[in-house]
Formats: C-alpha cells, sequence, structure tokens
C-alpha cells in the first residue's frame, strides 16, 4: 500500500515538471525584445511620430491621433475627437500634463506624473529585464484567441504587472495593470496585435485598452523616424499659466 507521503508526492509531481517546463519570464522578455528589432534598432533613431486614429464605440467617438517621442524621455499625443474638440497630453522631461475638453488644462503630479514620464521613455518599448525586481513566469493561457505565457513582473517599488508573451512569435500581446480611479482601484487589459516591421522595428499597429465602462482603439497606419523638431514638445500656453501661479 501506498505511504500518505507517496501519494501526496505522485500527485504534486504532475504541477511540479509543468512549472519546469516553464521558460523563465526574463528569457520571455529578452524573446520579446530580439523579436521587436531591440535596443540597437531604437538606439539609430532620435525621435518617432506614429500617425493613426483613435475611437471609442460605445461613445461614437473616432478621429485622428498623433504621438510622438524622442530621446530620452519627450512625449506629446494629440487625440483629435471631432465637435468635442481634442485631448492632448504631454510630457518634456520635467512637466507631466494634460488637456481635454471636460477638465481644461491640468498639471498632472504623484503617480499619474510617474507614469507619464515612464510611457515617454524613448525606449518604453524595449523591456529592460533589470528594471523589475523579479519577473515570474506562471503558466500558458488563453489571451484573446492567442496561446501566451503570462507573465508577472515586479518592480523595485512593488507596482505589479500581467504580461502577455505570444507563444508562437515570442512578441508581447498584452498586459494587465491595477490603475487607481476615482471609483477605486480597476484592472485595465492592454491587447497588442497588428505588428508591422518599420526599418527593423516591429511595432503594434493595433492597441485596444479595455476599460470597465469600453473599450478604446488606437490603430496606427504610419510610422515615421527622426522628424520630430523640439518645438513639438514646448508647454501649451494654457499649462505654462498654471506654473506660474
Amino acid at each position: 500500500m501506498h505511504s500518505v507521503r507517496t501519494l501526496i508526492t505522485a500527485a504534486l509531481l504532475p504541477a511540479a515538471l509543468l512549472a519546469q517546463d516553464l521558460p523563465k519570464g526574463a528569457d520571455l522578455v529578452a524573446k520579446h525584445n530580439a523579436a521587436a528589432g531591440g535596443r540597437a534598432a531604437w538606439e539609430k533613431h532620435s525621435s518617432i511620430h506614429l500617425v493613426g486614429t483613435f475611437g471609442i464605440a460605445a461613445m461614437g467617438l473616432e478621429g485622428a491621433m498623433h504621438v510622438y517621442r524622442a530621446k530620452p524621455a519627450l512625449s506629446y499625443t494629440d487625440m483629435q475627437l471631432g465637435a468635442m474638440g481634442s485631448v492632448q497630453n504631454g510630457f518634456d522631461g520635467t512637466t507631466a500634463w494634460a488637456i481635454d475638453p471636460q477638465r481644461g488644462a491640468l498639471l498632472l503630479e504623484g503617480k499619474d506624473r510617474d507614469a507619464a514620464a515612464l510611457a515617454a521613455d524613448f525606449f518604453s518599448d524595449v523591456k529592460d529585464a533589470s528594471k523589475f525586481k523579479s519577473i515570474e513566469t506562471q503558466a500558458v493561457v488563453d489571451f484573446e484567441g492567442r496561446k501566451v505565457y503570462k507573465v508577472l513582473l515586479t518592480r523595485p517599488d512593488s507596482i505589479q504587472a500581467t504580461v502577455y508573451f505570444d507563444v508562437e512569435t515570442g512578441l508581447e500581446a498584452g498586459m494587465t495593470v491595477e490603475s487607481d480611479t476615482p471609483m477605486g482601484k480597476t484592472s485595465v487589459t492592454s491587447i497588442l496585435s497588428d505588428y508591422k516591421d518599420f526599418g527593423g522595428i516591429k511595432i503594434a499597429t493595433k492597441r485596444v485598452q479595455r476599460l470597465p465602462q469600453f473599450d478604446v482603439v488606437n490603430t496606427f497606419t504610419a510610422v515615421e523616424f527622426d522628424a520630430v523638431p523640439a518645438t513639438v514638445f514646448a508647454l501649451p500656453d494654457a499649462i505654462n499659466a498654471l506654473i506660474k501661479k
């Protein structure tokens, strides 16, 4: 008769073997970087301009969108919403800001500023494993019709994100993070697809942000490198007026 210990060991063995078969999280990050072109490809450029559309089908909104980034961490985004006006946000290396029809001009502070600065990093599409406290591969799961590795990334400040890497291509398929909102913590999932090659760099040309209320869909139709003037990142007059107060 098998001992209780033997039975327990036998029951746990398949799970242990499965865990051993999962690739290391750091290796999956490296595979994504290599498949997308890697940092070396980005180092050849000083700026990027993405042209596309921004849409929220549930609200009947759609318009043109321009995203600009430049070294080392400059950003500016302009989304046109027709009769509603435009939504703009940016980071000039020091000040993070936003302007929209409902709230007007705002200076972003605290976690909002930190998030804007992180997103403005010119190399933000290249994941740097050294910037995370831990990278743990958790399982193989289904994500938006694709088999993916589910990987938990934890930053030194303990902020976590779950990233999904396509099993077949190695490219990032999406990410889920917990965001603070006026109504409490909300889970936000980003879905990346339709990767296309632009001069040796693969960029997801369709990006869906899945919010509890609706989906925000960004579709990029053109990408241009090294043609963004520095004036694009200058602070708008409305933001300068807030700084001087």
